[in-house]
């Protein structure tokens, strides 16, 4: 592999995970009882599109960063070979006894941010907010893999969607914080 290819290989893996995570968004279908998901919404399609806007609308984003908001330190960072100055630094999520640990984690704005989500006792499912705007299935024992970088400082909740335990109410968020200098 030639040097210049090595410099630009982790920006390029980088923005391949989030543009995976956003396509997974769009294309989720199904409803919040737990019910399987149907094809990708067409047109007509009024079961799977109201069910993707109504998924929509209970995801928030906060432009309002906790005062307390302390960066969670990453259970790893790859840092490039060629260029110090290009690191991803990756965050473990764990759904497991219905919650999700952390159930908050605290990022840099503009860091490249890789989690890992983890299913340990059952299937879940995770839908975070849009701009992030990833959506990822965990069958029990698997591990499934989203990133994202944010420059907008705020608060991203995500959520079980469709195989959540006792009905839902599985959450917690992601907060962009002002990176320090």
């Amino acid at each position: 592999m030639e040097l210049e290819d090595k410099r630009t290989i982790l920006p390029v893996v980088a923005t391949a995970i989030v543009a995976v995570g956003i396509a997974g968004w769009y294309f989720i279908g199904g409803s919040p009882s737990g019910e399987e998901a149907g094809p990708v919404p067409e047109v007509g399609d009024v079961g799977a599109a109201t069910a993707l806007l109504e998924l929509n609308a209970r995801l928030k984003f906060s432009p309002i960063v906790p005062a307390a908001a302390a960066p969670t330190p990453p259970e790893r960072v790859f840092v490039s070979e060629n260029d110090p100055r290009v690191a991803l630094n990756s965050f473990r999520i764990v759904g497991e006894n219905g919650f999700f640990t952390p159930s908050t984690i605290v990022v840099g704005a503009g860091e490249n941010v890789q989690v890992s989500f983890t299913a340990v006792d059952r299937d879940y499912d995770m839908a975070v907010a849009a701009p992030i705007g990833a959506y990822v299935v965990a069958r029990k024992g698997e591990t499934q893999y989203f990133g994202f970088s944010m420059d907008q400082e705020g608060t991203y909740t995500f959520m079980c969607y469709r195989h959540c335990p006792d009905g839902g109410g599985v959450s917690g968020s992601i907060v962009v914080v002002k990176k320090n200098s």
